[in-house]
């Protein structure tokens, strides 16, 4: 007798409907809130020539397409990176810095990475230098921004040309900025930053799906488990019956193993996401990625590396750019 595979599956998770009284709006938000505060005209990259591409990516395959598509993209209009998950505790914050500090290196305009999970620990602190600022500096300054001054005074340096605004450190300075609070801040990054990523508190908050709906492109973080592929299709289900579908539509899922031998759970998961999202990227396990310091790509394994060449091919075909075409076209399978 065979036994039934332990995952349900995507077609009953995604019928699902949430209960009548809900806590976030049933309509997605009429304007971007997180827009940037000035829009100037249209100006491509004076040559549109890719970065050179470091030495240990070079023979990872795709390598030279995302390249090519990080140096079309649009610096004026700010490309927005909602960066979430259905549960903590699931690696968010460690691939907004591995994923951000590709990206980075990939992009010839700045790369910025902006904690927004409204928490006081963890989160992107331990992946960036050391450093005095914080969000809650960046809104404190924002009344007082001079026309055209970016972030960077504020903003600690990581790995691979990455920039974070880290979260106040510890419980006990000031009160962790949410998402809402960062709007005028995030506006400002939009202007000066060719991507800016967020990395969002886990779990279905107003704050998070709005942040999605607002977004060029979603990534959402799982563990290739039962439960966490579970948790991450009910929430998808529940965006999907909320009116945000369009934003489930251009979702990238990344699965995050914690253990060598989760490649078998991670190819079940990615065949069940992949019916509903736009892309699902399997990230092998790396001890690299297990360590609460800075993520830097020369430390990371080639598999590892491979597998954030995929995730930012994903995202950045979200993304505008300047190109007569798409350079990139996600493989059906990458796991």
């Amino acid at each position: 007798m065979t036994r039934p595979s332990p995952m349900r599956g995507v077609a009953a998770v995604v019928a699902e409907r949430p209960g009548p009284n809900l806590p976030w709006p049933q309509s997605p938000p009429e304007t971007d809130g997180l827009a940037p505060a000035r829009i100037a005209p249209f100006d491509p990259l004076p040559s549109g020539r890719p970065r050179t591409v470091p030495r240990e990516l070079r023979n990872v395959a795709g390598v030279v397409e995302v390249w090519q598509r990080a140096a079309a993209l649009r610096p004026q209009t700010g490309a927005l990176v909602a960066i979430g998950s259905a549960d903590g505790g699931v690696g968010r914050s460690t691939l907004t810095a591995a994923l951000g500090g590709l990206l980075a290196a990939a992009s010839v305009g700045k790369v910025l990475a902006v904690d927004a999970t409204g928490q006081a620990w963890g989160g992107l602190e331990h992946r960036a230098a050391a450093g005095e600022h914080s969000v809650r500096d960046a809104i404190d300054h924002s009344p007082d921004w001079a026309p055209g001054a970016d972030l960077e005074p504020l903003a600690r340096p990581a790995p691979d040309g990455l920039w974070v605004l880290a979260a106040e450190c510890g419980l006990g300075g000031n009160k962790p900025a949410g998402l809402y609070e960062l709007g005028p801040v995030i506006s400002r990054a939009r202007e000066h930053y060719a991507l800016t990523l967020l990395d969002l508190a886990g779990g279905d908050l107003p704050e998070t799906r709005s942040a999605m709906w607002v977004s060029n492109v979603t990534v959402l973080v799982a563990r290739p488990t039962q439960d966490s592929v579970q948790h991450t299709l009910r929430l998808l289900g529940r965006l999907s019956s909320s009116n945000l579908a369009p934003a489930v539509a251009r979702t990238v899922v990344v699965l995050v193993s914690t253990a060598p031998a989760a490649s078998k759970n991670a190819r079940a998961a990615a065949r069940q996401l992949r019916a509903v999202v736009s892309d699902v990227v399997h990230v092998p396990f790396d001890s690299q990625l297990a360590r609460v310091a800075p993520v830097a790509l020369g430390q990371l394994r080639r598999t590892t590396r491979a597998a954030l060449v995929g995730a930012a091919g994903a995202v950045l075909a979200h993304c505008p750019a300047d190109a007569d075409r798409p350079i990139w076209e996600p493989p059906e399978v990458r796991s």
